[in-house]
């Protein structure tokens, strides 16, 4: 033995040259330890260099009977090459050697000391043991004895290294015990005794026991002894794979070779599973013999105190649903399970959990194995990795921790953020990503080798702060995601910066999966290399309904970097683009577009704007070079560069375009309005003539600006709200969206627009009082509307709008009247809009439309007043020959309007006739009056003014006065004056006159003497008062059941209201009737009021009963 070993105990059993008799009496004695010796605390270490025996070390001397004498024998000694030996020269005597008392102040401390012993042919039984305190917990014999390390005879080998863990014993005082029994054989070496603090716990996740080591149990995995637990036995291993995979190795619970009621049980490794615990998952078969036995189970328990204790995780038995059984019942012996007879288990682990057990109950039946015992860490407080429940990312650490999830052993992970995240104060001096990757900052997630397999749904939450310097392939905060994968819902912030060359972008360097709904407005700069997007590198997945708003160039001057897009730098075959935007800067050096550089792909329903610039070839404001195909797209970036540069595709080749145009501005040396080179197949495309600057292209079609923002323009396009050309909706033109150029509809599809209104016109005019309809349209682009809201306001005095809404139409059209109860009033002005309403929200077209109620036929109303205040002239069912309005107002009252007649201009003898509207006066007397003013010519001349009555809607008139004008008439109100007479506010006079009964119509009329100009405003119509009705009275024909309440008809009245009560001085308004009697119900004592009324005015009721 070498020496650098620490310990070594040497059991001699028989090499001495004793001669012994065959009734030779043999009487051990050993001594008690002192219980005086110093007490040590963990770690210790002794390698039996020194002294014999070492510090506070006990070897019993051992008595024997040798020949009647007593001789004392001290067994153990120092060995000369450093090390213990056990000597003993006399078959069955039990030799000690007790370690000092050390103190294990917690778990994963463990003993370890190296043996060397080897088995004679003919002595061959020894026996060697240690104890910990009370408790066996190493054993050899017979065959075991031999360390097969070079042992010669006399002479120790290389030594066995023993572990064995002391957790039990934690927070404990303990002794170790090295036991020997000898039977003649040779010597036991013991050296290198330590116990020492070793963590052989699993700290690197996933971690998977394959058993496909020859060595069982695996390293630091334990199966019970014999020795150890009488009452249990071990699992076996065994040959068979789980699954049928190539490869060898799983663990067997042989149920059958053990009788019913027996243990068979295995523990893992200890494991390091942090605060969040993880997840247990292992394959297993299970058949039962001849038939199933529901007493043979399986449990899997926990221990969160390093093997000390154990809870149960999860009980199966072999019952038709106990979940054990994965294959038909075997008949001959030593079943083995086939690729099919395999399942999968996976169970949760608490926080805390350290080990697990694998704890069989035998019913003597089946064969159970056990194969691919894999443990899961949970890096995350919540969540626990499934699609349903992912892992929730609430910092930067845990952000960082979604590394330890790469690889196809990690496919389907899924992972949340539940927070915006900022990286900066993690990337800067000081912080946990600083120490871990210097100045460069982020390294990126996955790699060519380990790609990120699992899903991360940024729930619409953002990351800032990223930096992420690195020449070298695969950058961005995403390196790599292989097929499968997802990224969705996640936005990069504008101070995210990404440098690489190639495979870079702000998000997902090389994409094979799938990134959706994400968004960017990083800085992406480009090495000496190619494949640089704003928002995927390289892409041979599909990019969905994806944002970028950002910058993409080369990272210097003089640098070549190629196939740079706002999007994706290079879309290779496999990749699909669909449902993106780009408004970004992007410059390169060739292959350069605003959504990819270069495609082979597949492009479809994208939009870009921006710039673009490349100081080489082959740049497009939609994709530089174009080998694949593109669909339904459209871009306004300006383009410039050296040569193939078009306002959609730069460079064609074997491609093809359809239902695309572009707008952008093109310069550059070979260019074109749509495309600057010619190789694709392009259908029903266009471009802007006017805006682009350029008249040739190609391939496609040039259109003038007002051409193509004409829905005729695009010959079998798809719109919305149209189907002649298919229902899918792919575009949608409005004038008020994208500067009436078409937009792919998706761009406003979960926004609500304003409707259409389509009548009544604004400023409508004379809508009839008795109803109309109010009618629109959905918008052209955005969603349709799930229902409307109708508003209908007027101005009930000034700056107080009465409002009414009337909520949720289905229909594209509404009558105010009939549907909404409204009662207009002749001449009102209302004000109308519509709303549009969506689980988007709601929003309503603006401004405000006017409409204007019709003016009332018949003057019907009083008083009545015409103020001339509206431009309209004549008004509403008057008729006017030879009047004019004028901006006079009658006394220089607020506000404007007059009618003149302009005698100054009006030869002698000329008339002029207003006519009024027609006048219902209910049979009452009625008076006029009217403001007026009037100066004659310095020469005096007598205009007049005659007022007619007509009581046959003007069929014929009277006339009932003469005003004259003249010097002193009645009609002056201002000295004669040379030029037009215009009335100050103190030039106006007042006239009024009673009406005959049954005027219905008035006409005033100028009689011109050529002198100077008159004046009328304010023209009122009023009736006399009502009187109350008379003879109000009780008619009873009790006979024949009439009890009625009559009176006399009132001269003017149009309606009746009829008031009741008991007490006559707070009688009960009920109702109103055009007849001159209501019946009414007997009682012992009631009291009656009538009271009469016209239009809405009622006369004072002195008369009741």
């Amino acid at each position: 033995m070498k020496k650098s070993f620490i310990l070594l105990l040497i059991l001699q059993i028989g090499i001495l040259s004793f001669a012994f008799a065959a009734d030779l009496a043999i009487s051990p004695q050993v001594s008690a330890p002192e219980s005086s010796r110093t007490t040590y605390i963990a770690p210790y270490t002794q390698n039996f260099n020194g002294s014999w025996p070492p510090a506070d070390w006990y070897a019993p001397i051992v008595w024997i009977n040798l020949y009647g004498l007593n001789i004392e024998y001290d067994f153990v000694q120092r060995y000369s090459q450093a090390c213990a030996i056990f000597a003993p020269g006399f078959a069955g005597y039990t030799i000690k050697l007790y370690s000092p008392v050390i103190y294990i102040p917690g778990p994963m401390y463990r003993l370890k000391f190296k043996w060397s012993h080897g088995q004679l042919s003919t002595y061959n039984a020894d026996y060697g043991a240690v104890y910990v305190n009370q408790t066996k917990v190493w054993q050899r014999q017979n065959t075991e004895f031999n360390s097969n390390d070079g042992y010669s005879n006399g002479n120790p080998g290389s030594g066995v290294l023993e572990s064995i863990d002391l957790s039990p014993w934690v927070g404990e005082y303990i002794c170790v015990t090295f036991e020997g029994v000898g039977n003649s054989g040779p010597y036991w070496y013991i050296d290198d005794f330590a116990v020492e603090y070793v963590d052989t716990s699993i700290k690197t996740f996933p971690s998977t026991q394959t058993f496909s080591s020859a060595t069982f149990p695996p390293q630091y995995w334990s199966v019970p002894d014999s020795w150890e637990a009488p009452g249990s036995n071990p699992f076996w291993r065994s040959n068979a794979n789980a699954y049928g995979v190539t490869g060898n190795g799983s663990a067997l619970c042989s149920f059958e070779n053990f009788v019913a009621g027996r243990s068979i049980d295995m523990r893992t490794q200890l494991v390091d599973l942090g605060p969040y615990g993880g997840t247990l998952s292992y394959d297993y078969a299970y058949s039962p013999y001849l038939a199933a036995n529901p007493n043979e189970s399986l449990g899997i328990y926990y221990s969160n105190d390093y093997g000390i204790s154990f809870y149960s995780l999860a009980d199966y038995n072999a019952s038709s649903a106990g979940g054990l059984i994965t294959a038909a019942p075997h008949s001959g012996g030593g079943w083995t399970p086939g690729a099919t007879d395999w399942a999968t288990k996976t169970l949760a682990l608490p926080p805390g959990a350290n080990m697990v057990k694998f704890h069989g109950i035998s019913a003597y039946n089946g064969r159970l194995f056990i194969d691919n015992v894999r443990f899961d860490k949970n890096y995350f407080a919540s969540g626990d990795g499934t699609e349903g429940n992912p892992y929730m990312v609430s910092s930067a650490a845990e952000l960082n921790l979604m590394r330890n999830y790469l690889g196809s052993a990690s496919s389907r992970k899924y992972f949340k953020l539940a927070n915006n995240i900022d990286l900066t104060s993690y990337l800067a001096l000081g912080g946990e990503g600083y120490a871990a990757w210097g100045t460069n900052g982020w390294l990126p997630i996955g790699n060519s080798t380990t790609p990120f397999y699992g899903g991360l749904d940024g729930d619409g939450h953002s990351i800032s702060g990223l930096r992420s310097w690195y020449y070298g392939t695969y950058h961005g905060l995403f390196g790599y995601i292989a097929s499968g994968s997802l990224i969705r819902y996640l936005s990069m912030g504008s101070d995210c910066n990404i440098l690489g060359d190639a495979h870079t972008s702000s998000l997902v360097g090389y994409n094979a999966g799938s990134v959706d709904n994400c968004s960017s407005a990083a800085t992406v700069k480009v090495g000496n290399s190619q494949n640089g997007g704003g928002i995927v590198g390289t892409n041979f997945g599909s990019v969905s309904n994806c944002t970028f708003t950002g910058t993409v160039s080369r990272s210097g001057d003089g640098v070549n970097a190629n196939a740079l897009g706002g999007i994706v730098g290079n879309n290779g075959l496999s990749g699909t683009i669909t449902r993106c935007k780009s408004n970004a800067t992007i410059s390169g050096s060739t292959w350069t577009g605003g959504i990819a550089g270069w495609n082979d792909g597949s492009i479809s329903l994208c939009k870009s704007t921006g710039t673009i610039s490349a100081y080489s070839n082959s740049n497009g404001g939609l994709v530089g070079q174009n080998n694949g195909n593109i669909y339904n797209s459209y871009s306004r970036c300006n383009v410039s560069g050296a040569q193939y540069i078009g306002g959609l595709v730069g460079y064609n080749s074997n491609s093809t375009i359809t239902n695309s145009y572009s707008t952008g501005t093109v310069s550059g040396g070979q260019k074109g309005g749509l495309c600057g080179q010619s190789g694709a197949t392009i259908t029903n495309s266009y471009w802007d003539t006017q805006t682009s600057g350029i008249a040739t292209s190609y391939g496609g079609t040039g259109k003038t600006t007002a051409q193509m923002k004409s829905q005729a323009t695009f010959t079998g396009w798809d719109f919305l709200r149209e189907i002649a050309n298919g229902n899918a909706d792919y575009w949608g033109i409005a004038s008020t969206d994208n500067n009436g150029y078409p937009l792919l509809a998706w761009e406003v599809e979960n926004e609500i627009r304003a409707p259409i209104l389509i009548a009544p016109a604004d400023l409508a005019i004379n809508m009839p009082k008795a109803g109309f309809e109010l009618s629109w349209d959905a918008n052209q682009v955005g969603m349709l509307p799930s229902y409307y809201n109708v508003y209908m306001m007027r101005y009930t005095s000034p700056g107080v709008m009465e409002e009414h809404l009337f909520l949720q139409q289905s229909g594209t059209s509404f009558y105010p009247v009939i549907q909404g109860g409204l009662v207009f009033n002749y001449g009102d002005t209302w004000y109308w809009t519509v709303e549009a309403a969506s689980w988007a929200g709601t929003v309503r077209t603006l401004p405000l439309r006017s409409l204007q109620i019709e003016s009332n036929p018949l003057i019907d109303v009083f008083p009545y007043v015409q103020t001339f205040a509206s431009t309209t002239f004549p008004p509403a069912f008057w008729n006017n020959a030879g009047w004019y309005l004028h901006d006079a107002n009658g006394y220089g009252a607020t506000g404007t309007g007059s009618v003149q007649a302009h005698f100054y201009s009006m030869n002698t003898g000329t008339t002029c006739d207003l006519i009024t509207a027609t006048i219902d006066t209910h049979g009452m007397p009625g008076i006029l009056s009217f403001d007026h003013a009037y100066a004659t010519y310095t020469e005096v001349k007598n205009d007049k003014l005659e007022i007619w009555y007509s009581i046959d809607s003007g069929a014929s008139y009277n006339l009932l006065s003469t005003y004259n004008g003249g010097a002193d008439g009645q009609l002056v109100t201002a000295p004669p004056y040379e030029y037009e007479f215009v009335p100050s506010a103190s030039q106006w006079a007042t006239k009024s006159i009673d009406l005959p009964s049954g005027t219905n119509k008035l006409k005033f009329r100028g009689v011109s003497s050529y002198g100077n100009n008159l004046y009328l405003d304010n023209i009122t119509i009023n009736t006399s008062d009502l009187v109350s009705p008379a003879n109000v009275r009780v008619f009873i024909d009790a006979a024949a059941a009439v009890y009625e309440l009559r009176w006399d008809n009132t001269p003017g009245a149009s309606w009746y209201g009829i008031y009741q009560g008991s007490d006559p001085m707070n009688l009960q308004y009920m109702g109103w009737t055009t007849n001159h009697s209501v019946g009414f119900v007997p009682v012992d004592k009631l009291f009656y009021r009538v009271s009469a009324g016209s239009g809405s005015t009622a006369g004072v009721n002195l008369d009741s009963k």
